[in-house]
């Protein structure tokens, strides 16, 4: 039985990668997110991989009234698997950035995710079959994320969720994975605002491609968490061991790095 997969963010990135996983194991993909047109080049790409065109959905998740327009367009339409990987960041100190921008991340980051998991687990509960797949971030592992607060704080809250619903659908046929990545070659640090070629953001970065491959694998394989690459896994390894203070002060100069002059 194939599924029927709803991909949010799923432009480019990681989440067009995913597509194109879910895609060639045979299942139903709806694309959703801002840009009819990067949407529409994510379809084109599965169309070309040999699979059915996707159906697109242009929805703005960063506010109620997108996530309603969402469900509008869906129709009752049943969703076996939700990919929440919509998601932004904003890079500078929080009391400098704007305020009503860094509200419209914690929308789009969490609330929009849990709404609507919230929507769809009852029926995947129901069915016992399907689940959640969560792109959260290395960073969800984090004290803090000084100029970068509002992000690291809703991928945190995200981990917390996923991790949390694991346990409550264990054994329901449902599985709930978070995907944590860590650098990865996309375009979220220019829409972020990180400087151009910073180091940080250089140095083992993975492929969108590898990430979402690893993400669809974890998922696939009912497994709670991913960490894809050698070097992030060893990155949460010393985040659990060092003391708060240090990997807050570590990140903090991380960050400073990726500051445009």
């Amino acid at each position: 039985m194939s599924d029927t997969v709803l991909i949010t963010g799923a432009s480019s990135g990681i989440g067009a990668e995913l597509a194109l996983c879910f895609a060639r194991e045979g299942s139903t993909i709806i694309l959703t997110g801002r840009s009819p047109e990067g949407l529409a080049a994510t379809a084109d790409r599965v169309e070309r991989a040999g699979c059915p065109r996707p159906r697109i959905i242009i929805a703005d998740l960063a506010n109620s009234a997108g996530v309603e327009n969402l469900i509008g367009a869906l129709g009752g339409c049943h969703i076996d698997v939700l990919v929440n990987n919509a998601g932004a960041g904003l890079h500078g100190p929080a009391v400098r950035l704007d305020r009503a921008a860094q509200l419209s991340l914690i929308d789009l980051n969490v609330r929009g995710a849990v709404d609507l998991a919230l929507r769809f687990l009852p029926g995947m509960s129901e069915h016992r079959r399907g689940g959640v797949l969560f792109v959260a971030s290395l960073a969800g592992f984090a004290p803090g994320g000084p100029d970068m607060a509002i992000y690291y704080a809703t991928k945190a809250a995200l981990l917390s969720f996923s991790d949390a619903l694991s346990v409550e659908t264990a054994g329901t046929g449902v599985t709930i994975t978070a995907l944590c990545p860590g650098p990865t070659a996309t375009d979220f640090g220019n829409r972020a605002g990180f400087s151009a070629g910073s180091a940080v953001d250089a140095y083992g970065r993975m492929s969108a491609e590898d990430v979402a491959a690893i993400g669809h694998a974890a998922f696939r394989a009912g497994k709670r968490r991913a960490i894809p690459g050698w070097r992030n896994r060893l990155a949460h390894f010393f985040m659990k061991l060092a003391p708060r203070d240090f990997t807050l002060q570590a990140i903090g100069k991380a960050q400073a790095q990726r500051r445009k002059s």
